[in-house]
């Protein structure tokens, strides 16, 4: 199965939802933190590649992760961050990829209060009109989050193995057909 993350540890809070907006469709989830966002580490939702880390118009700064087939494909957009990942570096499900900008101005931060800005497209990086932009939060359903471990898998059960190391069942057989040699 897939590992999938949040983008920000457990407490974060949804600022604002996939959707129209202000006269306008928003798309991605944004996130934030009771008491303030700047600075906190932003994650990678799944593994892949960095396709881009730097500025980004109307975001300030952004990095893009493509997910190969392995990991269920697709391309999330991290906006309103400061990189720590450079293009073509790979990133793991969890991996700490960036912070979120601690200002508010056009030349930084695309002039809005620090928060993070997750898209999530289908494929590859889609333009807005195409249809391929995803809603974040049902990409999410069940995701971990980052720094806390995955439930462990229970062990498989042999329901023999236990039997054949303590001898059980040839002490059943010999109370049938006497010493077994």
């Amino acid at each position: 199965m897939t590992q999938v993350f949040w983008p920000m540890r457990r407490g974060h809070i949804v600022t604002s939802n996939f959707g129209p907006r202000w006269g306008t469709m928003h798309y991605g989830t944004d996130f934030g933190w009771p008491g303030g966002s700047a600075e906190l580490p932003v994650y990678a939702v799944k593994a892949g590649t960095v396709q881009a880390a730097g500025p980004a118009d109307g975001f300030g700064f952004w990095v893009r992760v493509d997910h190969p087939a392995e990991v269920g494909g697709g391309h999330t957009v991290y906006g309103h961050i400061i990189p720590e990942v450079r293009r073509g570096d790979q990133v793991a499900a969890g991996q700490r990829i960036a912070r979120i900008h601690p200002t508010k101005s056009w030349a930084t931060n695309g002039n809005v209060d620090p928060h993070l800005h997750l898209e999530w497209h289908r494929y590859g990086y889609a333009s807005p009109t195409s249809g391929d932009r995803l809603d974040p939060l049902p990409k999410l359903a069940g995701a971990l989050y980052p720094g806390e471990a995955a439930p462990a898998a229970a062990p498989a059960i042999d329901p023999h193995a236990d039997a054949a190391r303590d001898g059980i069942w040839q002490q059943v057989l010999e109370q049938f057909v006497g010493p077994i040699r």
